[in-house]
């Protein structure tokens, strides 16, 4: 009995061991298998998400390719359709001379170079952009005799303007004084700027003839002018009827000088 009952304990401790060797080598293998399959579901959610990060950088890289071609198209519509636009009416109505002719062509091709010139140079400040601005528009002011009162304030901000700022603001001040220059019939045009408390107040006046903005917003670039108004952030006014001309004013946001 004795001989039979430690051969007992044996035995049954031997089948404890495998049992329980058995339960532990099945749980491994369990959570081997379940490991593998959450690996294989990691791996699934990482092309998963790789293929999206590729789909989303597809969309990105077409959403700045559809804004570049959307600003391209509306500065060839800013800096050349309207130059383009007069060109050829006073060319078919032969009220133009050769001079003027070649200024106007002067123009659009200084304008297509402005718009093919990579945007990498360093943003101006704003009293250098008013200054590019009024050298480019002299020989035009020239030519048709107009004078230009010049009452910009030499003490603007001289901390660089961003480069969408100086993009807009050239676009906007180049379009309102074209238009004063081609369609106002104006003796002289006045360019008012100064600064108060943060704010960069820019007035372009003529004493020509005013016109209808109801009817001259596509013609005359004024839909354009808003739009480039709104993304300065900047309060944009014409007063198309004011006493002896047109006023054109854009106040904007302006940081000042460090």
């Amino acid at each position: 009995h004795i001989h039979a009952f430690q051969i007992s304990v044996i035995a049954l401790f031997a089948v404890f061991v495998y049992l329980l060797n058995r339960r532990y080598l099945e749980t491994l293998a369990t959570a081997e298998r379940h490991e593998e399959e959450l690996r294989a579901k990691l791996d699934e959610q990482e092309r998963q998400l790789t293929e999206q990060h590729k789909t989303l950088e597809r969309l990105r890289v077409a959403a700045e390719l559809r804004e570049q071609r959307d600003a391209i198209m509306q500065d060839l519509h800013d800096r050349v359709g309207s130059s383009l636009t007069t060109v050829l009416h006073r060319v078919r109505s032969a009220n133009v001379s050769a001079d003027e002719t070649a200024l106007l062509l002067q123009e659009l091709e200084d304008d297509l170079r402005a718009i093919s010139q990579p945007g990498n140079s360093e943003p101006p400040t704003l009293n250098a952009l008013l200054a590019a601005i009024r050298h480019r528009m002299q020989r035009r002011l020239d030519h048709g005799a107009i004078r230009l009162h010049w009452q910009v304030d030499p003490f603007l901000p001289d901390a660089p303007l961003t480069s969408d700022q100086a993009k807009n603001l050239r676009l906007i001040l180049s379009e309102a004084l074209a238009n004063a220059i081609r369609h106002a019939n104006a003796g002289a045009i006045t360019v008012r700027a100064e600064f108060d408390e943060g704010i960069a107040k820019l007035r372009i006046e003529d004493d020509g003839k005013g016109f209808d903005a109801s009817k001259a917003d596509r013609g005359r670039g004024l839909v354009g002018m808003r739009d480039r108004a709104i993304l300065l952030k900047a309060n944009f006014g014409v007063n198309e009827n004011a006493p002896g001309g047109t006023v054109v004013t854009l106040d904007f946001p302006l940081r000042h000088s460090a």
